[in-house]
């Protein structure tokens, strides 16, 4: 297993899948960041730490080759890539060493896609013996841009990520006694790396409308600015004249201390242009927190409209700030979608039912007798 981040959604999947695939009977290497960031949480699989963003592409290589040739593996799976323009040329060596190779698309292609890459994941995608995408909505996507024979396309789910919890949870009134936000007001979270499609400015505004419409609320943003500055975000809450109402985080949050800020909150936010798939989403519905999201990606496959959460229009400001709305004021609504958020993601998110379907994917292209699986 190849996953070359140090912390965040990714890294966390990865633990999980590695986990489960692990207690499945899967011998499991996981090649890593230096700067891992759970590398104390117990692991029944090997981890080994070399990547770091100052290696030079051919040492990071020669490291995964090495191990590549020491472990012998059936399987090579690629959560992340070293570098997406030139990381084809190694899927094409690894295909004729023999190895099968499986890529999971988290991203059909990068968020902010730069010059050359939409070829270069191509190649990838057509080099790779099988790819994973989180959600039908994902394959639809994907076959829109990638010609790809859709027998090696597998839609295995998220998992859950009811972990975030363990040990870490606190209580309501706790949580936003560290956030100094009032027990009694409600509190929408928009939380995660910060970039221009999730939609962030829209939330502002739709934050300054809903207190213009008299409703006692906080906005709590937590999450690194990856994309743009920190500044034009003070600006907007500057300019929208709710500065007295936001909790504003502008950094990375260490998984420790993820939880609180999902225990604090009445809703999470999820206003984007685009996504795939969003691992914010799955720690909302592990912890039971409603959400607001839009029309787009896996949120139209794992947000049920009424049940878990709200969906609208991406764009339509006006249909985001009436379903916020519509929870703010509803607080049995949302209590109600809370519990069914947790019982969605146990009955569809959980780990031992994801890593069998992986599992059967390795055993797929290897010519081996499956126990489940199929491609999607």
């Amino acid at each position: 297993m190849i996953d070359t981040s140090p912390n965040g959604g990714i890294a966390h999947y990865t633990y999980n899948l590695c986990q489960a695939l692990s207690a499945a009977g899967v011998e499991v290497i996981l090649l890593t960041h230096r700067d891992y960031e759970l590398g104390a949480f117990p692991c029944s699989f090997a981890v080994k730490r070399r990547f770091y963003k100052e290696e030079t592409y051919l040492v990071s290589w020669n490291f995964v080759m090495r191990e590549i040739s020491a472990f012998g593996p059936d399987v090579v799976h690629f959560q992340t890539l070293i570098a997406p323009r030139k990381d084809w040329f190694f899927f094409l060596l690894l295909k004729l060493l023999g190895k099968k190779v499986v890529f999971t698309a988290h991203n059909v292609l990068p968020h902010e896609t730069r010059f050359l890459e939409r070829s270069t994941y191509g190649w990838i995608y057509g080099l790779a013996s099988a790819v994973i995408l989180h959600a039908e909505q994902n394959k639809t996507d994907f076959l829109k841009i990638f010609p790809i024979s859709q027998s090696k396309l597998w839609v295995i789910p998220h998992g859950s990520y009811a972990f975030f919890s363990a040990g870490h949870s606190v209580s309501k009134e706790e949580a936003r006694k560290r956030l100094r936000i009032p027990l009694d007001a409600g509190v929408i979270l928009f939380f995660g790396a910060i970039r221009p499609y999730k939609g962030l400015h829209e939330l502002i505004r739709a934050f300054s409308e809903l207190l213009r419409r008299g409703n006692d609320a906080f906005l709590v943003i937590a999450g690194k600015v990856m994309v743009g500055t920190e500044e034009e975000y003070w600006k907007s809450i500057r300019d929208h004249g709710v500065e007295n109402r936001v909790v504003f985080r502008p950094e990375y949050i260490p998984f420790e201390e993820v939880a609180p800020y999902f225990s604090a909150s009445d809703m999470v936010a999820l206003p984007y242009d685009h996504i795939y798939d969003s691992g914010i989403l799955h720690i909302a519905l592990a912890m039971g927190v409603p959400v607001v999201a839009t029309k787009v990606g896996s949120f139209i496959d794992h947000v049920q409209e009424g049940e878990t959460g709200h969906l609208v229009p991406a764009g339509d400001a006006h249909a985001l700030v009436n379903a916020l709305e519509s929870l703010l004021k509803n607080k049995a609504s949302r209590l109600r979608m809370g519990e069914n958020a947790m019982r969605y993601d146990r009955q569809h998110f959980g780990w031992e039912r994801i890593a069998l379907k992986t599992e059967g994917l390795y055993k797929n292209i290897s010519g081996q007798k499956s126990r489940d699986g199929g491609a999607g």
